[in-house]
């Protein structure tokens, strides 16, 4: 992998209450797109236009017409990433990058300890999210 120079790349980190396996699946639809082609299909996903492929933990979901395989509407997610991939906008607008020439290249997702979790007898999930982008040159 070629190391990229730290000006030419953005960086977003959150923790979202939302599931990991559902954000897994919908860090390996949008990455390697552009930022804004990738907001456009999760906004497509919200209003049941797109279904979002499930390629793991796909256990029990059901085929999708047009997909060839199984898909669903994770609503909560997409809120949520489209917000992260947003925030990854406003900070390569503040390094000074052009944010239409922006690739993903990382989309990360990790188990997050949740702040209901912390109480006892309680359940929650939780995820760590990083989601970094690079300018594209032609």
């Amino acid at each position: 992998m070629k190391k990229l120079k730290v000006e030419s790349q953005a960086i977003a980190n959150v923790t979202i209450p939302v599931s990991f396996k559902d954000s897994v699946n919908v860090g390996k639809w949008v990455s390697k797109n552009n930022v804004n082609k990738a907001i456009i299909k999760l906004e497509k996903v919200l209003t049941h236009e797109l279904a979002l492929p499930m390629r793991t933990f796909n256990t029990n979901i059901p085929h999708k017409r047009g997909l060839g395989f199984g898909g669903r509407y994770p609503k909560n997610v997409c809120k949520y990433v489209i917000k992260t991939l947003n925030l990854l906008k406003a900070n390569a607008k503040a390094k000074g990058l052009d944010t239409s020439k922006l690739i993903l290249n990382q989309f990360i997702a990790n188990y997050a300890v949740s702040k209901n979790k912390r109480a006892r007898y309680k359940t929650g999930r939780s995820t760590h999210l990083m989601v970094g982008a690079v300018v594209k040159n032609d």
